[in-house]
């Protein structure tokens, strides 16, 4: 199993390869020069994201990696709008991990979360006594 920081890696090179593989399936001008600025912008997403997984603070690395899934979700709309439909549902699956990474980045681990928040008792009726002073 790859630990997070290398999944977080090789899914945003993943999502490059595919940004650049499916701008040469473009078929007419119009949708060649959309393809090229969607590989722009997941090519700049993609810096950030290796920045943000290799040298940012642990503070500002949930923003790079929000940064990469708005630019990859404009990919994935992308690639819906022109029919290239055997990409799709890789970008779908690399943005539903990233996100859970992502999630796990801002919130913590999910079970961490569940277990912290303590439930809220109703006070008993010697508290209530001693909180007004009759006891």
């Amino acid at each position: 199993m790859l630990s997070t920081k290398r999944t977080e890696l090789f899914i945003g090179l993943l999502a490059m390869g595919v940004a650049m593989l499916t701008s040469s399936f473009a078929n007419n001008y119009e949708a060649a020069e959309i393809h090229r600025y969607l590989m722009m912008m997941q090519f700049a997403a993609t810096c950030v994201l290796l920045f943000g997984v290799l040298k940012a603070h642990q503070q500002h690395k949930d923003k790079c990696m929000l940064f990469w899934l708005l630019t990859t979700a404009c990919l994935f709309f992308g690639l819906i709008f022109y029919g290239i439909s055997r990409w799709q549902i890789a970008v779908l699956y690399m943005l539903i991990i990233m996100y859970n990474h992502y999630v796990a980045v801002t919130l913590g681990p999910l079970e961490a979360v569940a277990v912290a928040a303590p439930r809220q008792t109703e006070p008993t009726k010697e508290q209530l006594a001693k909180l007004n002073g009759q006891v």
